[in-house]
């Protein structure tokens, strides 16, 4: 599915669009949609690798009370007041991050935005304001001009500003604009997402976005 094309039908209002990243956010957001007492519909984005993934599991406790589906799903550095960065992103992406975060020890939180739209305004800038002096980046496979960017940039951007974030522009990591969703060759694609994953890391660093600085000008 082409979530880009979806996402310019949701307006005012019109269509729930999510993209769960566990087994359990999956269950609790088909029941609420399910239990809800005014309908409409309910577009969920996913990729077939999550179905297996061994990452992708959620303990059988989450799916009983008490859960619910939760419209962010923020993880990383221990420390939230103390992170560098804070690198947004949905879907199975996520997994690949988190492994090369472990890897690096990159002192950066991750936060999924597992409900697109309605955007989760109110929760972006909670999580926005736990993390006062991080960097926010947006990380998306797709390319630039596709995806759910369009429709998140400026609302990302808003909750940074409600949040009092010095960074008022939002540093995006994405493939470059094309016209095909993707790549014709699958290694490729692994080498081209091993380095969105390293380019998103590097960019909530604040000490190589200043080497980086340097070397521009």
């Amino acid at each position: 599915a082409r979530i880009e094309r979806f996402l310019q039908l949701s307006e005012p209002a019109t269509i729930d669009i999510a993209v769960p990243s566990t087994p359990a956010n999956y269950f609790h957001v088909i029941r609420a949609q399910a239990l809800r007492a005014r309908k409409r519909p309910l577009a969920l984005m996913g990729a077939k690798a999550l179905l297996r993934h061994p990452s992708a599991i959620s303990p059988i406790g989450d799916f009983g009370p008490g859960g619910g589906f939760m419209k962010i799903i923020a993880g990383g550095a221990e420390d939230a007041a103390k992170a560098t960065g804070i690198v947004f992103c949905s879907g199975k992406i996520y997994y690949d991050l988190e492994r090369r975060r472990q890897e690096t020890g990159a002192n950066v939180r991750i936060v999924r935005i597992e409900q697109i739209a309605p955007f989760p305004q109110e929760e972006t800038v909670a999580q926005l304001r736990l993390s006062p002096g991080a960097i926010p980046v947006y990380l998306q496979e797709e390319p630039e001009n596709m995806g759910a960017l369009g429709y998140l940039r400026p609302r990302l951007e808003q909750a940074m500003r409600e949040a009092g974030c010095a960074q008022t522009s939002l540093r995006v990591v994405s493939r470059p604009a094309s016209g095909s969703p993707a790549g014709s060759f699958h290694v490729l694609h692994d080498e081209d997402q091993s380095n969105l994953i390293d380019k998103a890391l590097n960019a909530a660093v604040p000490a190589l976005q200043a080497i980086e600085s340097q070397e521009r000008s």
